[in-house]
């Protein structure tokens, strides 16, 4: 079995986690800023 383990930033410190930081800044701001959204479903779909 391989040892994994899951650890979490500290609230308020995003820079512990700069790669998924970047990549949730690209997805919101490049993607989805692109487009208009009728609804709370449609944005969940």
């Amino acid at each position: 079995m391989k040892d994994i383990r899951i650890d979490y930033t500290q609230p308020g410190k995003p820079q512990q986690n700069a790669y998924v930081e970047r990549f949730n800044r690209t997805a919101h701001h490049d993607w989805l800023a692109q487009y208009l959204f009728e609804s709370l479903s449609e944005v969940q779909e």
